[in-house]
């Protein structure tokens, strides 16, 4: 379905039909959210039955995050979207987890930020390892919230936030996903002063196929 969706939005921008556009960009942005629902909770039933395998390959992490890069762009006008990109790096790993990884912190980044705020994408390569790290202004999360942030199924009660959907799945997957690359998700942040999100990875991963 969300390959005819694009295909269609391809042809209304090509037409230059704005009103067909933002339909079809809304129901892309309503189809990608279910897909991604439906991967997270695929996940996380593998990694509690024990059953998560990697697809490793060697791929360019460059050429990944500015595919998850052009897609943000497309999908979210909410938002001002700044990428600082690395060198051209490949790494061994499973493309589509890291996909997921990548896209989940940049979805948490916009869904968690005010509109209008800026969202920043920055990839370093140092040492063998490749840094990527995302950073919003958003409300910012508590020390106390930080410290279970990576729980299974914890969400951050905020009242100054309003209601968000989610059930608190997401960075969880995030942080078991990077551990099975030998990697690892890190947070900072303060409150009324925006976070960021951030993982290191080896450029020759230790990878765990199960």
């Amino acid at each position: 379905m969300r390959s005819y969706i694009q295909l269609a939005l391809v042809k209304a921008i090509q037409r230059v039909d704005p009103f067909t556009e933002k339909v079809l960009v809304r129901a892309e942005i309503q189809t990608r959210k279910m897909t991604t629902l439906i991967q997270d909770f695929l996940n996380l039933s593998r990694l509690e039955e024990g059953k998560m395998s990697l697809n490793v390959s060697s791929f360019s992490l460059t050429d990944l995050m500015e595919e998850t890069m052009s897609e943000t762009l497309t999908l979210s006008s909410t938002h001002v979207i700044k990428y600082e990109a690395c060198e051209e790096v490949t790494i061994a790993g499973d493309r589509e987890k890291i996909g997921q990884v990548l896209t989940n912190l940049v979805g948490n980044a916009i869904k968690y930020s005010p509109e209008g705020t800026t969202v920043s994408l920055k990839c370093a390569l140092n040492n063998g390892h490749v840094a990527f790290s995302v950073t919003d202004q958003g409300r910012g999360i508590s020390k106390a919230d930080q410290a279970r942030l990576f729980e299974r199924f914890y969400r951050v009660q905020d009242d100054r936030q309003g209601h968000v959907s989610g059930f608190g799945i997401g960075l969880y997957l995030v942080a078991e996903l990077l551990k099975l690359h030998g990697g690892e998700i890190k947070v900072q942040s303060d409150l009324d002063a925006g976070s960021t999100f951030s993982f290191v990875l080896p450029v020759h991963a230790q990878i765990s196929k199960s």
